[in-house]
């Protein structure tokens, strides 16, 4: 594109004119400035189809440049993994294993002093302001200093003799805590019973609601107290309707789907197979691609809000929720899990067909290829940086990838 119609571009947007927004994003593309068109056009949820593309086509970009950011932050153990991260803007990552927790300090770059936190802490779970961990049996909610000079606070939740399960809500304000017999929905930091639930159904969280699945149905229910219960019966309700599946369930009455959680756009994926449901409608999609009992989670939406990304043998797969071909490669298999991109529809994966770790999208291309010794652990929230374990010593270390952008960035601040 020539220099007076970018210009003419770029005008049009300074005076308001949306629709100049995708073209100017696309041109910057074309003309290598991935950074510059993601500024346009990288907001959170679904994203229409000609934006969504080059969207898709900036990251990548983006994302072939990633690169170590300098030399390794510490030692890290192959069983290490991430757990989440938390505060704000996603600053801190928990990560470790059993009785080793670690913390980075995406801002700073460095791992935070262990003297600094629980000792011989598991860590288990993170909501948006805090980490949850384990320590001589006790059930911490851990809490990042607000400041330059105050600590690290942890405050005892509660004491779990043999270690029950426990799930936190995204804001933290819920707890799942999973007894043998029953599973209950805690408010903190009150630590009311809020409901209770069977032991052993999949829960998925929303904002004000939570929802589980339990013999066929789902059930959702809105987090104040008090509020009944909505009951989403799938096979009389969906299913009945739905002459491609039958009254085949995702899961069978008593199972478990392996794939349960709410998507971007607030209806709910169960499978496989997978189905995809509006809780508030009823109103399902069940993509014939989505019956492969081999499609494995995690799972989410894709931009443009027409497919589910799923993973099929270690490999990332797109399946369209509406007619189309699912992009997957039909006898390539790939080892580990893998890790959605938090913004574009590629993920990291372990060795795959060429025995080493790549970041691959869900077409099947090849964005980034990794070192044969690194294993992804997970992205940054603003997907610009990739947590990665590199095997080399007695254990290995833990490296922080960044984009180039993100690295120069990081430069201008310190």
């Amino acid at each position: 594109m020539s220099d007076p119609t970018l210009r003419g571009l770029e005008r049009a947007l300074a005076a308001g004119d949306r629709s100049a927004r995708v073209p100017l994003a696309a041109a910057y593309v074309r003309q290598g400035r991935a950074g510059e068109a993601l500024a346009l056009l990288d907001e959170p949820g679904v994203l229409p189809p000609e934006a969504a593309a080059v969207h898709e086509a900036a990251w990548r970009r983006e994302l072939a440049t990633l690169e170590p950011a300098g030399e390794a932050l510490g030692d890290a153990s192959a069983e290490d993994a991430l757990v989440g991260w938390f505060g704000p803007g996603g600053r801190w990552a928990a990560l470790g294993g059993p009785r080793r927790l670690r913390v980075l300090d995406l801002e700073r770059g460095a791992l935070v002093p262990p003297g600094a936190l629980p000792l011989a802490a598991t860590p288990v779970a993170t909501s948006r302001e805090h980490l949850y961990c384990r320590a001589a049996g006790e059930v911490l909610q851990v809490t990042p200093p607000r400041g330059e000079h105050e600590p690290w606070r942890w405050t005892g939740l509660w004491m779990a003799p043999g270690e029950p399960p426990f799930e936190p809500s995204p804001d933290g304000a819920q707890v799942l805590v999973r007894l043998p017999d029953q599973a209950l929905l805690v408010a903190w930091p009150d630590g009311d019973v809020l409901r209770s639930v069977p032991p052993a159904c999949d829960v998925a969280w929303e904002a004000g609601r939570v929802a589980w699945w339990v013999q066929g149905k789902v059930v959702l229910a809105g987090l104040d107290r008090g509020a009944p219960p909505q009951v989403l019966d799938l096979l009389r309700d969906v299913l009945g309707r739905a002459p491609l599946l039958g009254r085949e369930l995702p899961a069978a009455p008593g199972q478990r789907p392996r794939l349960f959680r709410f998507l971007a756009d607030g209806r709910l994926l169960l499978g496989p197979p997978l189905l995809v449901v509006d809780p508030a409608t009823g109103a399902y999609a069940a993509p014939v691609e989505g019956r492969d009992a081999d499609l494995e989670g995690p799972a989410r939406l894709s931009r443009d809000g027409a497919a589910v990304l799923a993973f099929r043998r270690g490999l990332p797969v797109r399946v369209p929720l509406e007619g189309g071909e699912a992009r997957r490669p039909s006898s390539r298999s790939g080892g580990g899990a893998g890790a959605w991109h938090p913004r574009a529809d590629l993920a990291a994966t372990g060795p795959l067909d060429r025995g080493q770790p790549e970041l691959r999208a869900a077409d099947g291309e090849t964005v980034r290829a990794l070192p044969r010794d690194a294993r992804p652990l997970g992205w940054t929230p603003d997907g610009r940086g990739l947590l990665v374990h590199r095997a080399r010593g007695p254990g290995g270390a833990l490296e922080l990838w960044r984009t180039a952008s993100a690295t120069a960035a990081a430069g201008r601040v310190a």
